[in-house]
């Protein structure tokens, strides 16, 4: 079968790339390339999936129309948008990035392949769900002493059942957590903007707004990284975060200093772009990856601190946040 080729998007127009993922269950996957437009009367309703690469390796193959197209282990589960190595392709996508997710109907998270505990986790959820609904539902504040209620009834559904849902849940929570999606820089602005939020493992799912509550209901210690990427999802949760408080660019840059990204640079791009500041200069920190990332941290430096800083307050500054190559980038620039 021939290898598939890319037809250039017009970066002219506010055009992206969807994928219709074609019926079928055990089959090779495949699907068809669509070339969309965000705005206009052709513009389609979509779904937009968040998920992580893992690696660059691309092991799995893929038909689209009629072709084939290596992808890598995680595209082959999550389906996700194609990505094509070129600047202007990169550049003009990144800047598109919040509209994408912010049109979308729901953004699906994608935290991979199931196992037996995390299936127990996510049908506790919909037993929450379930319950709260019967309660008469509503915008429930996450320190309400309802949903503790409804939460303890849950596990009296579940016992009958499954022997100690408990330690199910607490080691379902446990696996989902450290899934790579959590450590994403990216995933932050996808959720951030999303109307609506869906969260799958395996062939399981449950709301976002519901999601967010299991470390809560269950007294869990979860990472800081980790409660930020909750807080950032749609529902009554992030009105009472820290999301709703404070978010300039230092802060999310100190709050979020474990996140992950394949080029250093999105370290910035990401963040900025769900950053809210009154200062007009934040406007140069905008995408663009034909800077290197040297002037990128010195960008930064001088956008923080007014160029106040010496070059030594800023590797204190990243060092403190654990980047290494920010700091490599902070003594060249």
């Amino acid at each position: 079968m021939e290898r598939f080729r890319y037809r250039p998007i017009d970066l002219d127009l506010p055009s992206f790339r969807l994928v219709r993922l074609l019926k079928g269950a055990d089959e090779p996957i495949r699907r068809e390339l669509i070339y969309a437009w965000l705005s206009g009367d052709d513009a389609l309703e979509y779904e937009a999936l968040s998920y992580t690469w893992r690696g660059t390796t691309k092991p799995r193959d893929i038909e689209i129309d009629g072709m084939v197209l290596p992808v890598t282990e995680n595209l082959s589960v999550a389906l996700q948008h194609l990505r094509r190595q070129d600047q202007d392709r990169i550049l003009h996508q990144v800047q598109q990035m919040g509209d994408i997710y912010s049109q979308a109907e729901q953004v699906t998270v994608c935290l991979g392949p199931a196992a037996f505990a995390t299936d127990i986790l996510l049908e506790s959820l919909r037993t929450l769900q379930t319950q709260h609904i019967k309660s008469g539902g509503g915008a429930w504040m996450p320190a309400d002493p309802r949903w503790l209620t409804v939460w303890l009834a849950v596990e009296p559904v579940l016992i009958q059942k499954h022997l100690n849902p408990e330690t199910l849940q607490r080691n379902g929570l446990q696996t989902l957590l450290k899934r790579p999606w959590f450590k994403r820089v990216w995933i932050l602005e996808e959720v951030a903007n999303a109307k609506r939020v869906i969260v799958y493992s395996g062939t399981q799912f449950i709301s976002g707004s519901y999601f967010v509550l299991v470390s809560t209901l269950m007294g869990a210690s979860i990472g800081h990284h980790v409660q930020s990427a909750l807080d950032f999802m749609p529902g009554p949760s992030r009105n009472h975060s820290w999301w709703s408080q404070t978010r300039d660019l230092y802060t999310l840059l100190t709050n979020l200093k474990k996140s992950e990204a394949t080029d250093p640079r999105d370290m910035v791009y990401a963040l900025r772009v769900i950053s809210i500041s009154s200062d007009r200069s934040i406007h140069k920190l905008h995408a663009d990856y034909t800077k290197s990332t040297n002037r990128v941290v010195s960008e930064v430096r001088s956008y923080l601190f007014k160029d106040t800083w010496t070059k030594k307050d800023a590797i204190n500054f990243f060092n403190q946040r654990g980047n290494e190559v920010w700091i490599a980038a902070a003594q060249k620039a």
